[in-house]
C-alpha cells in the first residue's frame, strides 16, 4: 500500500467532504429563497413556506419586547448571541465556540397591505465538534439553531471576560439561565500567558427591534391563540426548543388570512427558516455561489477516493 498516497487521499476525502457540506447548505439557502416568490402579507391565504418583507411591529398582546440579556438593548424581539472561548492545545491556540442561541418573542411584520403574527421561538445549542459541523455553510453574521436561522449586519462582540477575572453580574446571570454553557474557569497556564488566556470568553450579540425592515421566509400556519406564544425568554430552560410545536402540525386543508396565520420554523425542519436584516437581493449574492462550492467539493471526494483505490490496489 502506498501510504504517502493514501494519506493524500483521505486528506482529500475529509476536505471535500467539508467543502461539499459547505456547498449543500448554501445551495439550499438559495434554492428556497429563489424558489419561493415573494408575496405581500395579503396573500398569506394558504400554509406552507411564504417568503414576506415589512417592518417589524410588537404584539403586546402575546408577549412584550425584552431587553437583550448580554448588551442590555431594550425593546428587542430578537436577539442572536454566540458565547466563544480561547483555547491553548499544544501548539494551537484559537477561539472555540462553546453555544450559541435565538432568544425571541412573537411579533407582527406588517408590508403596508397587512400584518402577520411571526414567532421563530428560541433556542439554543452547545459548541463542540456537532457544532462545527453544524456551522459549515452557515450566513456569515448569522446565528443558526434547530434550522433557524437569524442573520444580521453584524454581530459584534459586547463584552470580553478574562479567565481570571470576576464575571459580571449580567454574564454571571446570563450564564446561570443558559444550560448550554458552563460556569468559566481559569488556568494554572495563564501565570505565563501574554495576550489572550486560555479560558477567556468573549460574548456576541446582535438584535432586531421594532421599526426595523425585515426579509422573512418561513412556514405559514393557522394560529392558535389559546397555546399562547411558543417563545422563551430568560427563564426558560435554554436548552432550546421551537415556536413550531406549539401550534400543532401544518393543516394544508385550511384556509388562512393574516389575522388567523403565524409564520414559524417548519415543525419538518424541510425548509429553512431565515430572518434577516438585510435584503433577499443581498442574501441570494451571498448564497449564488453554493452549487459551484457543492460541484467543486464533490470533485474533490471522487478524487480522493480514486486516490486511495489506488493505494490499495496491488500493482500487477
Amino acid at each position: 500500500m502506498a501510504l504517502p498516497l493514501f494519506a493524500i487521499g483521505v486528506v482529500a476525502v475529509l476536505g471535500g467532504a467539508a467543502i461539499t457540506l459547505h456547498g449543500w447548505r448554501r445551495r439550499g439557502y438559495y434554492r428556497a429563497m429563489v424558489e419561493q416568490p415573494t408575496r405581500n402579507v395579503r396573500q398569506v391565504t394558504d400554509p406552507g413556506s411564504v417568503e414576506l418583507t415589512g417592518e417589524v411591529v410588537p404584539a403586546p398582546e402575546h408577549a412584550e419586547p425584552f431587553e437583550a440579556p448580554l448588551s442590555g438593548t431594550g425593546n428587542c424581539v430578537v436577539a442572536g448571541w454566540e458565547v466563544e472561548e480561547w483555547s491553548e492545545t499544544g501548539d494551537h491556540s484559537r477561539w472555540t465556540k462553546l453555544a450559541d442561541g435565538v432568544e425571541s418573542v412573537p411579533f407582527y411584520l406588517d408590508d403596508g397591505t397587512d400584518r402577520v403574527l411571526v414567532d421563530p421561538g428560541s433556542h439554543a445549542a452547545r459548541g463542540g465538534l456537532l457544532g462545527r459541523v453544524e456551522d459549515v455553510g452557515e450566513l456569515r453574521d448569522s446565528v443558526e439553531v434547530d434550522g433557524v436561522t437569524v442573520d444580521f449586519e453584524h454581530v459584534p462582540t459586547v463584552r470580553e471576560v478574562g479567565a481570571e477575572e470576576p464575571t459580571p453580574d449580567d454574564v454571571a446571570r446570563f450564564v446561570a439561565h443558559e444550560r448550554t454553557l458552563d460556569h468559566q474557569t481559569g488556568s494554572i497556564t495563564n501565570l505565563i500567558d501574554v495576550g489572550n488566556a486560555h479560558g477567556d470568553r468573549r460574548y456576541s450579540q446582535a438584535t432586531i427591534r421594532p421599526g426595523q425592515e425585515v426579509y422573512l421566509l418561513g412556514t405559514a400556519r393557522l394560529r392558535d391563540d389559546r397555546s399562547g406564544s411558543g417563545s422563551r425568554v430568560r427563564g426558560g430552560d435554554g436548552a432550546g426548543g421551537t415556536a413550531a410545536d406549539d401550534y400543532g402540525t401544518p393543516d394544508s386543508t385550511r384556509r388562512l388570512r393574516p389575522d388567523t396565520a403565524v409564520v414559524t420554523p417548519d415543525p419538518e425542519r424541510d425548509e429553512p427558516f431565515v430572518l434577516s436584516t438585510r435584503s433577499e437581493d443581498r442574501l441570494v449574492s451571498a448564497t449564488s455561489t453554493g452549487r459551484y462550492v457543492l460541484a467543486a467539493g464533490l470533485a474533490v471526494v471522487l478524487a480522493g477516493g480514486l486516490a486511495i483505490a489506488a493505494s490499495v490496489t496491488p500493482a500487477i
